[in-house]
């Protein structure tokens, strides 16, 4: 847990609680939380978007796509003119064969039954 004042001192309000105490004393009050979902346990918010790497980039001949979940995901890789060259659908992780593929630009996109997840550019050397 972090708990801070990220707001400079004009920005900030206080106000003086016990006059009369002296210099020894602290008092704290917290205001403004913000809470962030997270996995803790191994039990994660199933609203929260899973954690997609993709690798390596610049490419030579494959490029893997891991999803760290066992549901149905598709990869789609793109010419920089938006023409679809590669598409697989896949569970928890996939290698493409990119050793076709001329030296260059280009984009892919990760799905999921929500839609994009991650939509990135790579490079091929």
């Amino acid at each position: 847990m972090i708990i801070g004042n990220f707001k400079n001192d004009i920005s900030t309000d206080t106000t003086l609680t016990n006059p009369t105490a002296n210099e020894t004393m602290v008092y704290l009050y917290i205001d403004d939380v913000s809470l962030t979902p997270c996995i803790a346990n191994g039990i994660s918010n199933t609203n929260s978007k899973p954690v997609i790497t993709v690798y390596p980039n610049p490419i030579t001949n494959q490029l893997t796509v891991n999803t760290g979940t066992y549901e149905p995901y598709e990869i789609i890789l793109y010419d920089l003119t938006s023409r679809k060259l590669i598409q697989q659908t896949f569970t928890n992780t996939t290698t493409l064969n990119t050793e076709q593929l001329a030296h260059g630009m280009y984009l892919y996109e990760v799905r999921n039954k929500n839609g994009v997840i991650k939509n990135r550019k790579v490079i091929k050397e």
